[in-house]
């Protein structure tokens, strides 16, 4: 059962690191509590190898690998105490990056759903359980769009098709040296 929870929130990666999960469904939500193994390492600030447990604090993630209901990692961090300089710090967290409440793969799956560009940000964020600006700052943060460089002179026109048309008047844009369609809208 525990590869099986490991497996259901698209985990594998961490298969190693992760020391104890379960899962809960509360009020439509799904929560998975983890906490993982522990590491060696030496004090971040000093170098220092004689680090001890402080405290655990809870973070909560979000982890969007159902399109049915939310789903959350409540994780347990460990905060470290160095013995030698007295500093407290938290452990890696492999599911999110810094200061970050929303997991890595979620970012992912975000990005790959709005690859296609039928998809819009109010829908993929309704499939996901984000909000709408969650989901575009996402975008803003991992994409960066080029613009199309404009002539120097662009001719507008616009036309009337017909009264039986739903649409009757049409917008078109008109490269003027090259005589190009930059765009037509209905």
């Amino acid at each position: 059962m525990y590869y099986d929870i490991i497996k259901l929130f698209n985990l594998e990666q961490f298969n190693i690191k992760i020391k104890t999960a379960e899962i809960t469904k509360i009020d439509n939500v799904l929560y998975c509590y983890m906490t993982l193994e522990r590491n060696t390492f030496s004090c971040p600030y000093c170098g220092g190898t004689e680090i001890s447990i402080k405290d655990y604090r809870k973070k909560k993630i979000k982890h969007s690998i159902s399109t049915n209901n939310p789903c959350y990692i409540i994780y347990n961090a460990r905060r470290y105490k160095c013995n030698y300089c007295n500093s407290t710090f938290y452990e890696a967290n492999p599911f999110s990056s810094y200061k970050q409440k929303t997991s890595t793969y979620t970012f992912y799956t975000t990005l790959r759903q709005l690859l296609n560009h039928t998809n819009t940000f109010t829908g993929v964020a309704q499939n996901l359980n984000l909000s709408v600006t969650t989901v575009i700052k996402i975008f803003d943060t991992y994409v960066e769009c080029r613009r199309a460089i404009l002539p120097k002179i662009i001719c507008f026109d616009e036309f009337y098709r017909s009264r039986k048309t739903l649409k009757n008047m049409f917008l078109l844009w008109l490269i003027f040296k090259k005589m190009g369609l930059i765009h037509f809208n209905v």
